[in-house]
């Protein structure tokens, strides 16, 4: 059984995965801006992965606030459990992005040459980390 991340956003969601509960690997990004599809395609890669656990990131503002992004990715989880039923938990996502990019500089890319769907994927990659990383304790 395996867990995913989101990395939500209202045009692409960055998706990755642990089949072991030890590592997070980028997987890839589902476009979202089309939500009835974007909830076929997540719900076949769930089924495919075979899914127990969908990890969100939750956007919370610098002081751990909650912001309308907040509000937004907290109501599209709903909907995630809603056609998906299956267990949904939160992971605050602050520096989410700019870790990511950061980690993808490091690894030898430029920063001018950094795709927005490869930050989406890493900083999937980096929710599911924290997740798995604070679940361990």
């Amino acid at each position: 059984m395996s867990i995913i991340a989101l990395d939500l956003g209202k045009k692409r969601v960055g998706v990755a995965v642990s089949e072991s509960g030890k590592i997070a690997t980028g997987l890839t990004v589902i476009d979202s801006s089309d939500e009835k599809l974007f909830l076929d395609h997540l719900g076949e890669m769930c089924k495919r992965e075979k899914v127990q656990k969908i990890v969100i990131g939750l956007p919370l503002s610098a002081n751990h606030r909650i912001n309308s992004q907040t509000v937004w990715s907290r109501e599209f989880a709903k909907k995630i459990k809603r056609a998906l039923d299956i267990d949904i938990e939160y992971v605050d996502e602050a520096f989410s992005s700019a870790q990511a990019q950061m980690n993808i500089i490091a690894a030898g890319k430029k920063k001018n040459k950094i795709k927005d769907r490869e930050i989406d994927v890493e900083s999937a990659r980096i929710i599911l980390e924290q997740y798995l990383n604070e679940s361990s304790r």
